[in-house]
């Protein structure tokens, strides 16, 4: 499963644009303070008592207050420290709390049992602490993103600030259930967190989005609320996240006029340490700055009023892969995207590829045949789900053989795809339910002339009777044509001269017996490592299913792809 890495100069047309080229020192006020700390213990609503640790920097003027709420236990604590220090000698008093549940906080534990309203009360109480002077932020990735999203909903008094590194809002549709199908391993192993253990079973007894989940959710109305009362956000995120913890959140927030209070960051890699200040984490490769620089001159600028510029620069900084370099960006999707609409044919495409070889063309079909595909939940699997350290790094040519897939013609100039790509397919099933799994993969014959190997762009899931309805899925019939859509999750990349690109189509995300490579991370355990590397995605549907996709006129079956630039037509 060796597979070579592309590597490619810029998409045609792009060479222009704001590129970055070399890092810059960030104007950073340096003064550092000692701090002391005291155990806190902070009463809720409902009388139960969260325990958290309080960092006061010995400063004579009021100064703002930063709430880390920290839903994964005191285990965490060791790699939080850094930056509450940084923080905290930076003239910031910070809170870390440990939320419900978590030992010593009192309460019973749940999946994000109460963390609105809990985060709502620890700011209030922040903030009425003598030397805070009511200015409030909070700070965190993944779990401790999310938090503040569910805080900020909430509306509580003082805060201005948010920076959520790759934070979960929908967390029924993209996290839990993704694209309404059933948890995958990701989700199980919380089954072994301390403190999560019943989260697992909670999620899977709420397989339809109901009011249970609208409590642990935040929706675009909700974004749009927190902007339009000028919360200052700073989301980051990666491309391979098992996530739209970035790119969703940043699009609704944007419906509430927010101005130059909302910036988005979007790197090269797997899930959350954007922020984090450690040199062995991916934030510090960021440029012009590192993740956490930008962190700091957000807070200076929204909490403290320093004008040192970080709202003038475009709002949008992304990591286009192939040519491995950062881009600012005037917005999110990016106005000039030029939507390319490629046809699934049925016409051979020499590529020998999936059960069906067939071609991806700008051309409509005419009378192309259907095709058809079996899924199983005893196999043959596909291994398209992304891990906490990356998408799968691995030749996807044995997988896309038991699916159907459709090829292009070799595109004749380095071509840029960044945004959401879109497909649209008739499909009937033998049975009353299935998942689908969309990949696009690019396709070269790199250092393996007459044998090409096929590596994931991006990827998407989809249940077929949640496509329908979230709330009240109904079984489908068997055998009738439906129509199906689905947005892929959003990439950033540049598909080589002479590559091609794929679109494949199977019912699994998940091989459960694939083990993949570890990743070296230096900087964590190997615990933390193996965790990490367990796949995100869905898991398997139960239900035996033949999948027919239709390739006619009247049912044609297509890809829209976000073209950056002036590449050239393809197909």
């Amino acid at each position: 499963m060796n597979t070579v890495l592309p590597t490619t100069p810029r998409g045609a047309g792009t060479e222009g644009r704001a590129w970055i080229r070399a890092p810059y020192a960030a104007s950073l006020f340096e003064t550092r303070h000692p701090v002391v700390t005291t155990s806190v213990s902070v009463r809720m609503r409902d009388g139960a008592r969260l325990s958290g640790i309080l960092h006061r920097p010995a400063v004579l003027e009021p100064v703002p207050g930063i709430l880390i709420a920290n839903g994964y236990g005191k285990a965490m604590e060791p790699y939080l420290a850094d930056t509450i220090s940084r923080l905290a000698e930076r003239g910031y008093i910070v809170l870390l709390a440990r939320l419900r549940g978590l030992s010593p906080s009192e309460g019973e534990p749940g999946l994000y049992e109460r963390f609105g309203v809990d985060t709502h009360d620890l700011i209030v109480w922040l903030g009425q602490q003598e030397g805070c002077n009511g200015r409030l932020g909070m700070f965190g990735a993944s779990l401790l993103g999310l938090v503040q999203y569910l805080g900020a909903r909430e509306a509580p008094p003082g805060l201005d600030v948010l920076l959520p590194d790759d934070a979960g809002s929908d967390n029924y549709w993209y996290l839990w259930h993704p694209g309404g199908a059933a948890p995958g391993p990701g989700r199980a192993a919380r089954r072994s967190v301390s403190g999560a253990e019943c989260e697992y079973s909670q999620a899977i007894a709420h397989a339809d989005y109901d009011a249970f989940w609208r409590d642990r959710t935040v929706q675009a109305q909700d974004f749009e609320a927190i902007a339009r009362r000028g919360v200052a956000v700073f989301l980051t995120s990666g491309w391979d996240s098992y996530l739209l913890g970035s790119t969703k959140s940043f699009e609704w927030l944007k419906a509430g006029h927010p101005g130059t209070r909302l910036k988005m960051f979007v790197g090269p890699w797997g899930h959350g340490a954007f922020m984090s200040p450690d040199s062995q984490l991916p934030g510090a490769n960021v440029m012009p700055l590192s993740g956490f620089e930008y962190s700091l001159l957000w807070l200076d600028r929204w909490l403290r009023g320093i004008k040192n510029g970080v709202e003038e620069e475009p709002p949008v900084l992304i990591y286009v892969q192939g040519p491995n370099e950062w881009r600012f960006e005037l917005d999110w999707p990016l106005p000039d995207e030029r939507q390319t609409r490629l046809y699934l044919r049925g016409l051979a495409s020499g590529t020998s590829s999936g059960l069906n070889d067939g071609s991806l063309s700008a051309e409509c079909p005419r009378d192309d045949q259907s095709v058809t595909y079996l899924y199983s939940p005893s196999g043959p699997y596909n291994m398209a789900a992304v891990t906490g350290l990356s998408r799968p790094r691995i030749d996807k040519a044995s997988y896309e053989a038991h699916g159907l897939s459709w090829t292009s013609a070799r595109v004749k100039a380095p071509t840029e795809m960044t945004g959401y790509p879109k497909v649209s397919f008739w499909a009937a099933l033998s049975a009353t339910d299935t998942d689908f799994v969309i990949e696009i993969t690019d396709v070269s014959e790199l250092e393996r002339p007459g044998r090409p190997q096929s590596l994931q762009v991006t990827r998407g899931y989809l249940n077929a009777m949640r496509f329908f309805s979230r709330s009240n899925p109904r079984p489908l019939v068997p055998h009738q044509p439906y129509r199906f859509e689905l947005e892929l999750y959003p990439t950033s990349y540049v598909f080589a001269a002479g590559h091609r690109i794929r679109l494949t189509l199977q019912g699994s995300a998940i091989d459960p017996l694939f083990k993949q490579e570890l990743s070296k991370v230096s900087s964590l355990s190997p615990q933390d490592t193996e965790h990490l590397n367990i796949a995100h995605g869905p898991g398997l549907n139960g239900l035996r299913a033949r999948v027919t996709v239709f390739q006619a006129a009247d049912r044609p079956a297509y890809i829209d792809l976000p073209i950056i630039g002036a590449g050239p037509p393809i197909g």
